[in-house]
């Protein structure tokens, strides 16, 4: 990872909530969804970011990916559109079994659970949870 930003803003096409730039001119921009309603044309304007960073010279390639709890992703029928599609239910898991159990990756798996619950309450916002966690990985950077 060389880079990772986050509320990223363009005055035409909106926010990406977290953009990771890879070596290798790859990118991946990312729509992280607890309760937030879904807004006009949101996968596609991610789309068009994308193609607008390639023009720009920002990255080489992209996709893009919405992070969500899995009803969310059931429910929206916008989710269909990125690339990819990641529950929190699947985070979560991850980072239970993949990594083994060290204290971090238990941590992050607790803090997902309660991402996953605020949504199942309807309250709440985590967006700081997986933009931070992804940000310590990359490291802040300002994309300009």
């Amino acid at each position: 990872c060389s880079g990772g930003w986050h509320s990223i803003s363009d005055p035409e096409l909106g926010e990406s909530d977290l953009i990771v730039l890879y070596e290798n001119g790859f990118a991946i921009l990312i729509e992280n969804k607890i309760n937030a309603p879904v807004q006009p044309r949101q996968g596609d304007r991610y789309i068009e970011r994308g193609n607008k960073g390639i023009e720009e010279k920002l990255w080489n390639r992209f996709g893009t990916c919405m992070v969500a709890p899995s009803q969310y992703l059931e429910d929206t029928e916008d989710s269909h559109v990125y690339d990819s599609r990641i529950s929190y239910e699947e985070l979560e898991s991850w980072f239970g079994k993949e990594t083994g159990q060290s204290s971090r990756a238990l941590y992050k798996s607790a803090l997902i659970a309660k991402a996953i619950e605020q949504k199942r309450r309807g309250k709440g916002n985590t967006k700081t949870l997986f933009s931070t966690t992804t940000l310590k990985y990359c490291g802040k950077q300002n994309l300009k």
